[in-house]
């Protein structure tokens, strides 16, 4: 892993999930498909940030910062998931993100 900090892999990593826009393609274009490519790329790039994230914070921190910020999940969601109040992961991911800003 190159020597960027968190916030710019986080960052560079929700960027790329905002440039996926639907296709309204004729079907009769000529560009290679690349999709799966794309999907490789962005899977390792997931797992480069889920693996940076985890080796710097408390698992239950990464973890909160994974399930919300990274795969879209409400707090509410992830309650509910792990069995916990909602109130509980309110106060992770605050955590989680004050601990975040110490570390950047």
């Amino acid at each position: 892993i190159e020597k960027r900090t968190v916030c710019q892999i986080v960052e560079e990593w929700l960027e790329g999930k905002d440039d996926e826009e639907a296709d309204n393609s004729d079907g009769l274009d000529l560009i290679p498909d690349y999709s799966y490519e794309e999907r490789r790329e962005r899977k390792e790039n997931y797992e480069e940030v889920c693996q940076k994230l985890r080796s710097l914070l408390k698992p239950e921190y990464a973890d909160v910062i994974i399930a919300v910020i990274l795969d879209g999940n409400t707090p509410e969601e992830y309650a509910a998931e792990i069995e916990v109040h909602r109130d509980t992961v309110y106060k992770r991911l605050q955590r989680a993100k004050k601990k975040c800003a110490k570390v950047w």
